[in-house]
């Protein structure tokens, strides 16, 4: 009755189920190759890694603030890129935004690191007077932080006494300064080999305590390790509880 021809709607059907299987087809592609949430963050990271625009960074990081591996590498990146911040400090919130790592990812020693590491840089072209004090205050106290929690890593108490040292004339308040005072002899005692962590450290010192001469700030280290070492629990327990206290909220 048709001859060679099919009904037009035999015709159809199976021109839909054709269409229906490519779309098919092409759905399993998708979902095979869609990003998942590891493959995701690490664009974002080889973003921030290749970038030089020092406010998109600090948005990413913004916008990924769970991702410990955005944050370190945001702040690594910062840091490297700290010498655009001479022109445009305020618009790019960048120093906020590694606070804000920092304070975020606390336990990680890499954020710490280079999030110290960053706002030494910064520290380090001279922003006064540009950048809030009220912000720097943020990123010092978050160093000291960083260094009370992690007193066993050799490059977080290097970034941090280097921060500490080029902000010391501009941010001293009495209990602040005890506190930084006790921080640095820590790390001397901790580094006594470390040539960086003793060249900040004991310039610090010599700022912090108005010393007049190196070897009163080596007697005074000496005197600190030999009550670390021989002290009883109960002394140490006083210390310990005085740190507690000077960083209550």
């Amino acid at each position: 009755m048709f001859g060679n021809k099919l009904p037009i709607s035999l015709h159809r059907r199976e021109s839909l189920e054709r269409k229906g299987n490519r779309l098919s087809a092409a759905m399993k592609l998708l979902e095979v190759h869609a990003p998942t949430g590891d493959e995701a963050i690490r664009a974002v990271v080889n973003r921030v890694m290749g970038s030089n625009d020092v406010g998109a960074i600090a948005r990413w990081m913004r916008k990924h603030s769970s991702s410990e591996e955005v944050q370190q590498q945001g702040c690594k990146r910062l840091g490297k890129l700290s010498a655009q911040l001479a022109k445009a400090p305020r618009s790019c919130g960048v120093i906020p935004a590694v606070v804000m790592a920092m304070e975020a990812h606390l336990p990680s020693v890499a954020v710490q690191r280079e999030g110290c590491g960053a706002l030494a840089n910064l520290a380090g072209i001279c922003l006064w007077g540009t950048v809030a004090d009220a912000i720097w205050e943020g990123g010092v106290d978050a160093a000291m932080y960083a260094m009370q929690v992690h007193p066993s890593s050799a490059e977080v108490q290097v970034n941090a006494c280097l921060l500490l040292r080029l902000v010391e004339e501009e941010f001293r308040t009495q209990t602040e300064e005890t506190h930084r005072i006790y921080l640095v002899k820590k790390a001397l005692a901790a580094f006594p080999e470390h040539v960086e962590i003793q060249e900040h450290g004991k310039a610090l010192l010599l700022g912090l305590e108005g010393n007049s001469s190196a070897s009163k700030v080596e007697d005074e280290l000496l005197r600190f390790r030999s009550r670390g070492e021989s002290g009883s629990q109960g002394s140490s327990r006083v210390e310990e509880d005085a740190e507690e206290e000077t960083f209550e909220d």
